[in-house]
């Protein structure tokens, strides 16, 4: 629902999330949950966020980043930018995350953490957009010289042989691990 609801909607703000989170809720029965399930629904389910939008023909980007996925523009193999975490231990503190709980969001919301941050792409030679789940994030800022052997991922064999071998040297968390590439 989070990223159909970046991709449809211009505006990404309280209101955009509180509607959100009020279709979540419609999607669900709790009266036809027992009750384990439906304290897991009332405690509320949470999510990251990372939206990249393309303005002005292809010389910028507009994104958002909530949680602990990370967004890193590089310009050709050199990373330049990251977002939202620029030190790996970063990834050591609890993330901020959205909710399906309204209330829970509020903080977010009040702090700006829904605007648009605007990366112009013309400043950069050759621009790369890495985005990429907590796991492989983590593993970047710790070895950001060794950003171009994901960039020479072509196949997801590859890519499944490349993070489990990081994961058996101790380099990578066990965890969720995705990679999307945009040049």
């Amino acid at each position: 629902m989070l990223a159909a609801g970046f991709v449809a909607d211009e505006t990404i703000d309280g209101h955009w999330l509180s509607q959100l989170v009020d279709r979540y809720a419609a999607s669900y029965d709790r009266d036809a949950m027992d009750w384990m399930q439906q304290g897991a629904f009332d405690r509320g389910s949470f999510a990251s966020l990372l939206g990249v939008r393309w303005s002005s023909g292809a010389s910028r980007v507009e994104v958002v980043c909530i949680g602990d996925t990370l967004l890193a523009l590089l310009d050709g193999t050199d990373v330049r930018i990251t977002a939202p975490y620029t030190d790996p231990a970063e990834f050591n503190a609890r993330p901020r995350l959205l909710a399906t709980q309204s209330g829970e969001n509020e903080d977010l919301i009040q702090e700006g953490a829904l605007a648009l941050t605007t990366y112009d792409l013309a400043d950069f030679d050759n621009p790369v957009l890495a985005l990429m789940t907590d796991a492989l994030g983590h593993w970047l800022l710790t070895f950001p010289e060794r950003a171009p052997e994901l960039l020479a991922i072509e196949h997801q064999d590859t890519f499944e042989n490349f993070v489990e071998q990081e994961r058996s040297a101790s380099h990578m968390r066990r965890d969720d691990t995705t990679l999307v590439i945009l040049d």
